[in-house]
């Protein structure tokens, strides 16, 4: 019994979802992000993302001001795959959540802050 426990569990942790879910919702500024519901919101529009996208937002907006590392984000979202080519993908994802806060932004604000070289944050404010 405990090998087919640790085996589902590998084949899980196989597909990319962090290992334990968070809860609670975030608001930064003009972001919302609401997991139970997987809802994300930008003034109150809402912001069509993708199950990666929406799990980076949220882990960045729960963390918020602090920076975030790819390297962090990553691990968070992909814990079993390649750690560059995992912090590769979380730096596109970012560029395509950008995009998609731009576009429901009245003022195509862009709340997703880049240090280079260091890592990622929301803004509150643009």
């Amino acid at each position: 019994m405990r090998e087919v426990a640790h085996e589902l569990y590998a084949g899980v942790a196989g597909l990319g979802f962090p290992p334990v879910a968070s809860i609670s919702a975030a608001t930064v500024g003009a972001l919302h992000i609401d997991p139970v519901s997987h809802r994300a919101l930008v003034h109150d529009r809402g912001v069509a993302l993708a199950h990666r996208e929406f799990a980076i937002l949220h882990f960045l907006a729960v963390r918020a001001p602090r920076l975030v590392p790819p390297g962090d984000i990553a691990r968070h979202v992909s814990p079993t795959a390649d750690p560059e080519a995992a912090a590769r993908g979380v730096r596109v994802a970012i560029g395509s959540i950008r995009a998609k806060l731009a576009l429901a932004s009245p003022e195509g604000e862009s709340l997703i802050e880049t240090i280079r070289g260091v890592g990622y944050r929301v803004r509150g404010e643009p």
